[in-house]
């Protein structure tokens, strides 16, 4: 259920935020997001729903096309 994952996210996102001892006002202006709040609480399924299907990748994965382009 994609509010059970915004929940999730927003959980991360509140806990290393305060790992870090930011603010949400100083979270938001380093990472260009406004309303952190809502994106903590996760009511932001309309607005991020967009990001749900992103597939991660390994970072060799990332690496390889970096090789490449340097190749290229």
């Amino acid at each position: 259920d994609e509010r059970i994952l915004f929940l999730k996210i927003g959980k991360k996102i509140k806990e290393i935020r305060e790992s870090q001892n930011m603010t949400q006002e100083e979270l938001a202006a380093d990472t260009n997001i406004e309303n952190i709040g809502r994106l903590e609480t996760g009511n932001t399924i309309q607005q991020y729903a967009p990001f749900i299907n992103l597939v991660t990748v390994s970072y060799t994965h990332l690496r390889a096309h970096e090789t490449e382009a340097d190749l290229v």
